[in-house]
């Protein structure tokens, strides 16, 4: 129960963990509540392991993951398609992996009717594998042309991958 002291408009933000279960808002029979502000923009980030709470194995890997952060920073929503592990072109085991084998089907997921635009956040994995530019450019084209299909004038936003390659 908060209190909040005096009468007055107030803007309540409520987080939580993934486990966490929203009960609601209770108000007094004369109180209003109101939406605020416009509608959210929402993307859909590609990404590997780094973008959710649980690797492929399983083992959780933090309390939210940095697109939990970058929402409460932006105030958009983001839907995360993170293939553990993957990479533009390899995964972390050096298979082929490619951003573009689940692009399509993850836009589908969420419907293009539903998305602002993408962001790509993917390279680590191409980086450990040692991909080169070109096959990274390559399979960026690839997933711009997806992109400009599926989505035809939405936002597209590119990430630098998690590393700096030094000699």
């Amino acid at each position: 129960l908060v209190t909040m002291g005096a009468a007055g408009r107030y803007k309540v933000r409520v987080e939580g963990s993934p486990s966490s279960h929203f009960a609601g808002v209770a108000c007094l029979p004369t109180d209003t509540v109101t939406g605020t502000g416009k509608r959210k923009k929402k993307f859909l980030i590609v990404t590997d392991s780094y973008g959710t709470n649980v690797s492929d194995s399983g083992g959780i890997l933090g309390a939210d993951a940095w697109p939990v952060h970058l929402s409460h920073l932006t105030g958009h929503d983001y839907v995360v398609a993170s293939a553990g592990s993957c990479g533009w072109v390899r995964d972390s085991a050096g298979a082929l992996v490619r951003a573009s084998g689940h692009l399509e089907a993850s836009i589908a997921a969420v419907g293009a009717r539903n998305l602002d635009g993408v962001i790509f956040a993917l390279g680590y994995n191409d980086y450990v594998n040692s991909v080169t530019a070109a096959q990274v450019e390559a399979e960026a084209r690839i997933c711009v042309g997806i992109v400009q299909a599926l989505l035809p004038g939405k936002d597209m936003v590119f990430l630098a991958p998690w590393t700096v390659k030094t000699l």
